[in-house]
Order: structure tokens, then sequence, then C-alpha cells
């Protein structure tokens, strides 16, 4: 009853999960790349989460596509539901261990300490790994650069969105 088959609509993996009463999930209906439920299996992130959301709104993104998680912090942690998830949190499922990236951000809301870390690691203070690096990659480009320090600046006084 714990068993579940993964694969695509109309696949022999369905056909044999339908007449064996085996749970499946089918990928078709995974989040896509503009969805905030987005899994990305290449890096294993969550990439496309928005700053103060919680442990329930992202569980309810993935149970609308038929994914089943739990979410804990960065350390192991388990989290409430009313708990922000933050860049490092660790969404598990039957697909593997996703960890939550808001762009710009290190905690859960963007604040200045995002800003200087970003400046901090342009300047060769400090060293950005993982899911802070990706974080800090504002513009998505693949490097963290003057412009993702300019883009966090500019969100944080209110010139631009960076969850268009």
């Amino acid at each position: 009853s714990d068993f579940t088959i993964i694969g695509y609509s109309g696949s022999v993996a369905e056909k044999y999960a339908t007449e064996n009463n085996v749970n499946f999930l089918n990928l078709d209906k995974l989040p896509k790349k503009t969805e905030e439920a987005y899994l990305d299996e290449s890096s294993f992130t969550m990439p496309n989460v928005k700053p103060d959301t919680t442990v329930k709104d992202v569980l309810s993104s993935l149970e609308k596509c038929s994914v089943l998680a739990t979410i804990t912090d960065k350390d192991g942690d388990s989290l409430a539901d009313t708990d922000r998830v933050g860049t490092g949190c660790i969404v598990e499922t039957i697909l593997g261990s996703f960890t939550i990236v808001i762009n710009g951000d290190g905690s859960g809301t963007i604040t200045t300490t995002d800003y200087f870390q970003v400046k901090s690691s342009l300047v060769g203070n400090i060293t950005l790994e993982g899911a802070s690096l990706h974080a800090a990659d504002a513009d998505r480009n693949g490097t963290v650069n003057s412009v993702d320090y300019i883009q966090i600046k500019s969100y944080l006084v209110g010139n631009i969105d960076l969850f268009d």
C-alpha cells in the first residue's frame, strides 16, 4: 500500500499501476517551470518559492499535483504548517529531496542581510554554496555578480519585483 509507480500518462507504467491497483504518480501533472511548486529534478531544488511562503502553502501547491511531501528546516527539524519556509529548507517527496530556493533570499524574507551577503561574496569575504548560491543568483543566469547585487537592492527599495 506504500508503493507508488512514477511515470507518464498512457505509459506501460500507468497501465500496470491501474491493472494492479497500485498508486501512480503522473509526471505529466507535475508543476511546470513557471509554477511556484516546480520541482527541478536536475538540481534537486524547488526554485520558484516566493518570500513569506508558509509550509502549508508549499504543501498545498504540491498536493494539487498529487505530490505528497514533508518539509524540514535546513537542520532537519520539523516545521509547523504556519512556519515560513526559507532557502535551505528541505522538501521530501517520493521523487527525492528538494532544497527550497527563494530568489535573492537566505531566510524566508528578503532583507538587507541578503543584500550584504551577496556583496560580501562579490568582494571575496564569504563563499556562497548550495542553496545560498542559487538564491543569490537573483537574475537566474547561473552566476552571482553585480547585477544580482543591484537587483536585490532594487527589490528592497521597491523598484523591481524579483518574482514577476
